[in-house]
């Protein structure tokens, strides 16, 4: 499985502050230094210890480039990182994954077995460019090897800057009213969210010519 998370409120979408965008200044752009990453249920290491994929796209161009109106995502780029509680599994496979620490971590009054504190940015993950509002766009999360169990999963922002996450997506309420009774719906729409098979298949808003040598 993998989940999407949005780190930049495009104009219009943050339903919680008037449909007004949020950036600059204000916590709908994230400028994290560093992402704490917290998950698993279990602490036991074995084959179906889970790992996660991290899949960061950002835009050096800024409110420029992807989140402009209309969107320009010919500068989008994806930093990718895989962090794996196991490291028999990480040798004797030669992932080069990163180890994540193995022990308690807390999050919001959520225990989790495993944890990283992943750099972005300045000399991490991210280049060091990327630093203005609207850079970071989105985070994919993807788990690899735990195909029995379910996992939680839980995300920390660190920065100097703004480390709060934008809404996830628009919050809708209905209520009605028949007599004496009432009823009332909340629901999230989410955002969507781009088909996994993206990252193993070649698509173009144009035509694609094959060139033979």
């Amino acid at each position: 499985f993998f989940i999407m998370l949005v780190l930049y409120d495009e104009a219009g979408k943050n339903h919680h502050s008037g449909f007004n965008l949020a950036c600059p200044g204000g916590a709908g752009c994230l400028k994290a230094t560093f992402l704490n990453v917290c998950f698993g249920n279990s602490p036991a290491i074995n084959d179906q210890t889970p790992a996660l994929e991290l899949s960061i796209y950002y835009d050096l161009t800024g409110v420029l480039g992807s989140v402009a109106t209309p969107n320009n995502f010919s500068n989008l780029q994806i930093a990718r990182t895989v962090l794996d509680p196991n490291s028999a599994r990480i040798v004797s496979a030669g992932t080069n994954f990163v180890h994540a620490n193995d022990g308690v971590c807390n999050l919001n009054s959520e225990k989790y077995s495993f944890s990283e504190r992943v750099k972005l940015n300045p000399a991490g993950l991210l280049p060091s460019t990327c630093s203005s509002e609207g850079c970071i766009l989105a985070v994919k999360i993807r788990s690899l090897y735990n195909i029995a169990t379910p996992h939680s999963i839980g995300l920390e922002a660190q920065s100097t800057g703004g480390t709060e996450f934008p809404p996830q997506g628009i919050q809708i309420e209905s209520t009605g009213t028949s007599g004496e009774s009432t009823r009332k719906i909340d629901v999230l729409q989410t955002y969507p969210e781009p088909p996994s098979f993206f990252e193993t298949a070649l698509f173009s808003r144009g035509d694609i010519d094959k060139v033979i040598p």
